[in-house]
């Protein structure tokens, strides 16, 4: 389902296939521009959302929220703008968490859903792609 990326920034994964993959440590430091020890300062200081777990030692970050991360540092957001955008990224891993055992039908309709306040998000921001 998740393509994994533990290399440098690569324009291959742009577009649909961003959706889908995780950035490992390097590819976010290098995606983000962030040292570190700097992704993990601003994920205490709820700037950046925090890794997922890809094994006993394996983490990294999925692609279209360091995109959107990096839109809304680009476009000037404030922290506060900045802290209620990583809760809603959050909170969309919430709803992508919740399509387990969910029939095929099913999952198509909450991708479409989810994919839809993904765009509110970017409007509601003003970031553009």
């Amino acid at each position: 389902m998740y393509e994994f990326n533990s290399g440098m920034f690569n324009n291959t994964n742009q577009g649909a296939n961003m959706l889908n993959t995780i950035l490992r440590l390097p590819a976010t430091k290098s995606q983000s521009g962030y040292s570190r020890s700097t992704i993990y300062l601003r994920i205490t200081q709820g700037l950046w959302t925090k890794q997922i777990s890809l094994g006993p030692r394996a983490i990294g970050w999925p692609a279209d929220e360091v995109a959107a991360l990096n839109l809304a540092r680009i476009s000037s957001k404030s922290d506060d703008e900045i802290r209620e955008l990583v809760k809603s990224l959050h909170a969309k891993r919430l709803n992508i968490a919740h399509i387990s055992g969910k029939k095929d039908d099913d999952i198509r309709e909450l991708a479409m859903s989810l994919h839809t306040q993904r765009n509110e998000l970017i409007a509601a921001f003003g970031v553009s792609q």
